[in-house]
């Protein structure tokens, strides 16, 4: 496994982050997803990154 930071955005800000542990790219972008749902109505977006590699943004243009 390996670990993935998911920060939680409003607009481009970072406003929270979560460890997330996965063994590919999609699996810690649907692990995001899910922490996301989580907190609807909280955040505005979320990135996924690994290390200093991006791997994901949503929504895809930054949300603001």
């Amino acid at each position: 496994m390996s670990g993935y930071r998911c920060y939680l955005m409003d607009g481009r800000i970072i406003r929270a982050a979560e460890s997330i542990d996965a063994a590919t790219d999609q699996q810690a972008v649907q692990e995001a997803e899910r922490v996301f749902r989580e907190k609807t109505g909280q955040f505005s977006g979320f990135e996924v990154w690994q290390r200093g590699r991006h791997v994901y943004r949503y929504p895809p243009d930054g949300g603001g």
